[in-house]
């Protein structure tokens, strides 16, 4: 199982508790220099598998810049999965960069199952033609299963893909779908406020990291927190980043875009999920008594000022049920062990997304020889070349790049051909 985070090591721990675990052996990978990620990496899993210690495949501090960090990051869990004979590999995410390096690199030859492990969606304020957040690619990297939350995520990955065998399994979420007490607060049906009217409010800022994820600026990051803590501070004390088992001391939560809300809802803490202007992608309206979507500043004073005259909150009137979203249902981690224990290779395996002259047989050599090998694989001619472009116009078009290698080919040809390069002919253009 290869890790990411904190939060991964806690579904890796689950999962490995699930009902017919024991008839497996487990193996918990890292890939961290910063030796502070590392070590808190090391102590959760010290903490939550027992008698497991999280493998980093790379000492802290190891001097290497990021392109050749992800570089060898291929190199070194192919060699991990050859020389453990690994037979499955279970990750929870294909779109970071590590995960993307995972996949790219074992895709061809092992089992790899894709498993959520926090809220996706999928919406935009607006859609252009250039990439779109990270979250639209999730699962696009052929694995050969995704464990989903609910039939919103499911839904879009089938959407996506014109596999006739999809590969996608609602499974429910893991630490959530068969919790209780998160299933008693989805069903609920009113909200009852702890405070009397006109009494000043105890408010939690949750921040997420959203410039880690390139959906925000560090300057429009920075400025939306300190106008939303100016403005929430009219009514009574505010709070950033509490630790969540005291959320139920609070009388109101705001947050961008965030799995918090599951924990808003367990501890009845009514949440606001506040998209401002700048932040393109849309948290999903969820018809709940507890949550509340606005999209200016004005509308969450306007919500806040509500609740504390009235002590009612405004919650949204409309919007799919929280099941749409999150699957409820038992043994969630066995349902997740049971698609990993009959997940196979694609019968098509994908083609890796990086490397591509790599044939995998470069697993046991230095870096210096696989950087010597990579030299010699570039020098030679390539056999075909193909250029996408709108048209053959000289502007947008792939004319010019066309022509420019063709002159270069006929440069270096020793033999004559009678190929005109004076422009493109009727034949060859394109509207």
């Amino acid at each position: 199982m290869f890790v990411e985070n904190r939060n991964g090591v806690g579904l890796a721990s689950e999962i490995m508790r699930a009902e017919g675990a024991d008839a497996h052996s487990f193996h918990l990978l890292v890939a961290d220099r910063d030796a502070i990620n590392a070590g808190r990496l090391e102590q959760e899993a010290a903490a939550r598998c027992e008698g497991l210690v999280a493998r980093n495949l790379f000492p802290v501090d190891e001097g290497l810049d990021n392109a050749e960090f992800l570089e060898e990051l291929g190199h070194r869990i192919r060699a991990f999965a050859e020389e453990e004979r690994i037979d499955r590999l279970l990750f929870f995410d294909d779109q970071s960069q590590r995960g993307r390096r995972v996949a790219g690199t074992l895709g061809r030859t092992l089992p790899l199952i894709l498993v959520q492990d926090c809220h996706l969606d999928f919406r935009y304020k607006k859609t252009g033609t250039g990439r779109r957040d990270q979250s639209w690619y999730y699962g696009s990297s052929s694995p050969a299963a995704i464990c989903v939350w609910g039939p919103s995520t499911a839904h879009h990955l089938l959407f996506r893909s014109a596999d006739a065998d999809p590969t996608v399994h609602i499974t429910g979420a893991l630490g959530h779908s068969d919790d209780p007490a998160l299933l008693r607060a989805a069903r609920t049906t009113v909200h009852r406020p702890a405070r009397k009217p006109d009494q000043p409010l105890r408010m939690a800022v949750l921040a997420q990291p959203l410039t880690r994820h390139s959906r925000l600026s560090r300057q429009d990051h920075r400025e939306q927190l300190a106008e939303l803590r100016a403005a929430l501070a009219e009514f009574g004390e505010v709070d950033t980043d509490p630790d969540p088992s005291t959320l139920d001391g609070y009388d109101l939560a705001v947050t961008f875009y965030s799995t918090a809300y599951l924990q808003t809802l367990r501890a009845d803490t009514p949440l606001i999920l506040f998209s401002p202007p700048p932040l393109n992608i849309v948290f999903p309206t969820i018809n709940h008594p507890l949550l509340r979507n606005v999209g200016t500043l004005g509308e969450l004073v306007d919500v806040v000022a509500d609740l504390r005259r009235s002590a009612e909150f405004a919650a949204n009137d409309h919007g799919e049920p929280l099941e749409h979203f999150i699957a409820f249902r038992d043994d969630v981690a066995g349902r997740v062990l049971r698609v990993v224990e009959e997940a196979a290779v694609p019968v098509e395996p994908p083609a890796p997304r990086w490397s591509p002259r790599d044939d995998g047989g470069g697993a046991g050599l230095s870096r210096a020889e696989r950087a010597l090998r990579a030299v010699r694989g570039r020098v030679a001619r390539p056999r075909s070349l193909a250029v996408l472009g709108l048209g053959f116009d000289y502007v947008t078009g792939v004319a010019i790049p066309v022509l420019t290698y063709t002159q270069a080919l006929l440069a270096q040809s020793r033999s004559t051909c009678a190929t005109s390069t004076s422009g493109p002919t009727a034949a060859t253009r394109t509207s």
